[in-house]
């Protein structure tokens, strides 16, 4: 007897996507954990394949990569569960997002990179838990809205992992598509650190300010899983941007529901 559907899942997955398809479905699935979808069951890997039209292969893959973020855990002979909430930190449900803030303006959302090279960064080091003299892939990127500059950042990423990223195209989008897309790294979560502070000379440079002018400063180490693969250090024309996160379950503006 086959078993009552008790679950939603929103979204559909596009093939034409440069985002492999375990990576959407890994999307999806999270973003319905997060809704507390899954509380009578978390479903079978036959009725995810049906269900997203995707093979056997896809699915496994994304639930592997949400074990691996501690979201599920699989129970020999019994299936595959959603860890409790002390298991994983539920609480961010939507992180802060560059790209994302510019495009909420309505601006145009491009970057110009500066630098794209292999660096020995001692503070990078520590942060992603490398051995003293490890190097790591330097992406430096002017934040552009419709021309003009609104962030720099500054990314360590770990090799060999993200080697691929040398040959992209960084000039639009998230960094993070570029490493799903060119190195078929999924960054699930993240620390962020925000202080106030002032525009140096080289970044008044970069973000066409007067020198001294308050910015903030964002910091962050990004995970894929439990392995940190990103040390990322952001300055931001406040003047110009503004960063949002949502945190828990919030109601829903349309619906009035809790997501």
């Amino acid at each position: 007897m086959a078993r009552e559907k008790k679950w939603q899942i929103e979204g559909v997955l596009d093939p034409s996507d440069p985002m492999p398809l375990w990576a959407q479905l890994a999307s999806a699935l999270r973003d319905a954990i997060l809704r507390g979808e899954f509380q009578s069951g978390f479903p079978s890997e036959l009725e995810l394949k049906g269900h997203f039209d995707v093979s056997r292969a896809t699915v496994r893959e994304a639930i592997r990569r949400l074990k691996e973020e501690g979201m599920l855990q699989s129970r020999q002979g019994s299936g595959t569960y959603v860890n409790g909430p002390n298991s994983y930190d539920r609480m961010q449900v939507s992180s802060s997002s560059i790209a994302r803030a510019i495009r909420e303006l309505g601006l145009e959302e491009t970057s110009k990179v500066i630098g794209l090279e292999v660096v020995q960064d001692d503070r990078a080091a520590r942060a992603l838990n490398l051995s003293d003299g490890e190097k790591t892939l330097l992406v430096s990127r002017v934040r552009l809205g419709s021309q003009v500059p609104m962030a720099l950042d500054y990314s360590w990423l770990k090799l060999p992992e993200s080697l691929p990223l040398l040959d992209a195209d960084l000039s639009q989008g998230a960094l993070y598509e570029s490493m799903v897309e060119e190195c078929q790294i999924l960054v699930s979560g993240g620390v962020d650190r925000y202080r106030a502070s002032v525009a140096t000379d080289l970044e008044a440079e970069y973000l066409s300010l007067e020198a001294g002018s308050p910015v903030i400063v964002a910091e962050r180490i990004a995970y894929s899983g439990v392995t940190p693969i990103e040390y990322r250090r952001s300055t931001l024309a406040t003047k110009r941007l503004a960063l949002s996160a949502a945190w828990g379950f919030i109601p829903d503006k349309d619906k009035g529901e809790s997501r």
